[in-house]
């Protein structure tokens, strides 16, 4: 790459193209294009409602699943989902029968129960999760269960490499970070 001035580029091998944008004395910045990179319109490929906040997503690569998960502009948590059989949306707050959301959803895998697991801040200000891998969704109140301080920001969620016991952080009204 130091080889390389700003504006000039070089194909790499895999179809690649690297360009150096700029050039100091600290180093050089480069950009990637990626000719097999590509745009689609989750939101309009699936029919799926329109976004109020940031998704979150994931992949389990062993059953050819991937989830997107986010808060609708009716502040319900939906998904879209693409598996071996085709795609299409959830809407998961409905499925559930859960409380609506505010703020952004986390998304972890619950491997011990072969289940996805959203972490979200419901309008009471609870913690609280949605849970399923195919067909129905369930819920838990997390906060709400243990008298937990109300969330005042999104809270995020992971299963601990030690034990594989799930943990939820989140920020409090007082500015503490809590843990369930």
């Amino acid at each position: 790459v130091n080889a390389l001035k700003p504006g000039e580029s070089i194909g790499l091998d895999n179809g690649e193209t690297l360009t150096v944008t700029a050039s100091d004395a600290a180093g050089s910045s480069i950009r990637i294009d990626n000719p097999g990179l590509h745009l689609i319109d989750r939101t309009r490929t699936t029919g799926a409602r329109a976004a109020a906040g940031a998704p979150c997503a994931l992949a389990l690569n062993a059953h050819g699943i991937e989830n997107i998960a986010y808060r609708d502009t009716g502040n319900h948590l939906d998904e879209i989902w693409s598996d071996p059989r085709g795609q299409g949306t959830t809407d998961l707050t409905a499925n559930a029968g859960a409380p609506s959301a505010q703020g952004n959803p986390h998304t972890y895998v619950d491997p011990s129960g072969n289940q996805v697991v959203l972490i979200f801040r419901g309008a009471d200000n609870h913690v609280r999760s949605l849970y399923w891998m195919f067909g129905a969704v369930g819920q838990d109140n997390l906060g709400g269960s243990i008298n937990a301080p109300r969330a005042a920001g999104n809270p995020a969620g992971w299963l601990a490499a030690h034990d594989g016991v799930p943990h939820v952080t989140y920020r409090g009204g007082n500015g503490h970070l809590h843990e369930i």
